[in-house]
């Protein structure tokens, strides 16, 4: 297999990835959003952030449902998720690109995947601010419960205590195992969509803690954001989005921090690269 080393390469694939993905959901009627990285370097750049090797889109908990239920794959695109893939390891979907090999150091997501968009579902969080931030929390860990039961071994670069509570965390997630944490983040899920208002987020997911509380309000209008030579939808209060993930999200990083968080190997497949 030959290595994918550039960024540029990397990011096309993505690209192409996207554009399926929208071509799917222009097809069947269905919602969604640029989210995270991808909406930021969508915002600032017009393109994704130079040195992001990944790309995130959000969709609402009802269309990303359909989008399960009615597409698998297509050409060398294949949707990951519970229903498509039975040891899958994730509580969201990826949409891979079966031409390449994706390897992250130290984690495993049960089935053998490529470069990738990975499709959030939007959910509610409980409409009291206080019970979503405790709500928030708790699916914060359960995320870091999930990610030490995908890993092959544990691994930090925090000392003392933090390193003991990092540790204690790690032991307690392999010993209920990623198949209890998975059950465990459903049945918050499932919860949620008894909420009939209140805040919105990525109850599946929770990488930002209470950051992913939204307003509802965020969500309400939909506008066009340029993404490389097209444009695609963002919430209509994409800055307040921004700004809680990001704070000062227009201001550059200093270079040391120009770098992708994640530690990845990427290869074409020999047979499938043409």
């Amino acid at each position: 297999m030959e290595p994918i080393t550039q960024i540029t390469t990397i990011q096309s694939v993505l690209y192409d990835t996207l554009l399926c993905f929208r071509r799917i959901c222009e097809e069947n009627g269905l919602h969604y959003f640029l989210s995270n990285g991808s909406l930021l370097g969508a915002v600032k750049y017009g393109d994704f952030i130079p040195w992001d090797d990944d790309c995130d889109v959000f969709m609402p908990r009802e269309d990303y449902d359909k989008l399960i239920e009615l597409f698998s794959s297509d050409g060398p695109y294949r949707l990951f998720c519970d229903t498509t893939s039975p040891n899958w390891r994730l509580p969201y979907a990826k949409l891979s690109d079966t031409r390449t090999t994706f390897t992250e150091k130290g984690f495993t997501f049960g089935e053998e995947i490529g470069l990738s968009l990975d499709i959030f579902p939007l959910d509610r969080f409980h409409p009291i601010k206080w019970v979503a931030n405790c709500q928030a929390r708790y699916l914060e860990l359960l995320k870091r419960f999930l990610i030490c039961t995908n890993a092959n071994s544990f691994f930090t670069e925090k000392k003392g205590i933090k390193r003991l509570i990092l540790y204690f965390i790690h032991i307690t997630a392999n010993l209920l195992g990623y198949k209890t944490v998975k059950k465990m983040i459903a049945k918050q899920v499932e919860k949620s969509k008894g909420y009939k208002k209140g805040y919105v987020g990525c109850v599946a997911w929770c990488c930002y803690g209470t950051g992913e509380i939204l307003s509802e309000d965020i969500f309400s209008e939909t506008v066009s954001v340029k993404f490389r030579d097209l444009e695609f939808p963002a919430p209509g209060g994409y800055d307040c989005y921004l700004s809680g993930l990001y704070g000062d999200y227009r201001q550059e990083l200093p270079p040391h921090r120009q770098k992708s968080n994640h530690n990845i190997e990427v290869y074409w497949n020999d047979e499938k690269k043409n």
